[in-house]
């Protein structure tokens, strides 16, 4: 996902007259705007997310808003959250004298449910009424491999 802004070009033009010639220079500036990407933008909990900064005009610092509390100065981070909802993630980038920022939605969810898998007992060897290891109302348990309804 690419957030972006409209580009604004100034250009200066400095007129120079000295001793009888004139000169000009002229310098072209982009203006500041915040822009980023993300490699996904939802995702089951926990959701780790790569940003990078696409921002144009040379920006020399970086404040990522995570939206849950959290924050990075990193020019390019990654981040993870823990909890499901939807979090408005906003890139600042400052160059000294100006500032612009950029804001996407992050929708996290919860996964689903981990049920326990059921156990099954089964005994190694079937006992009926009647067998000399039954005994009425008991369980039988024992060990694969071994006869464990021998009387000892």
């Amino acid at each position: 996902m690419k957030i972006s802004r409209i580009v604004q070009i100034t250009i200066i033009l400095v007129i120079a007259i000295s001793m009888g010639s004139i000169s000009a220079l002229a310098h072209t500036t982009d203006a500041l705007t915040a822009s980023f990407s993300s490699d996904v933008s939802s995702g089951v909990a926990p959701l780790t997310i790569h940003f990078t900064d696409q921002s144009s005009g040379s920006p020399t610092g970086w404040h990522w808003d995570f939206g849950d509390g959290s924050s990075s100065t990193r020019q390019d981070p990654a981040y993870t959250f823990q909890s499901p909802g939807t979090y408005n993630v906003t890139l600042t980038v400052t160059d000294g004298s100006q500032s612009s920022s950029a804001t996407t939605q992050i929708a996290v969810t919860s996964g689903p449910a981990v049920m326990p898998q059921p156990i099954y007992v089964v005994p190694v060897h079937p006992v009926h009424p009647g067998h000399p290891g039954y005994h009425h109302n008991q369980p039988v348990v024992g060990r694969p491999g071994h006869d464990n309804h021998k009387k000892k």
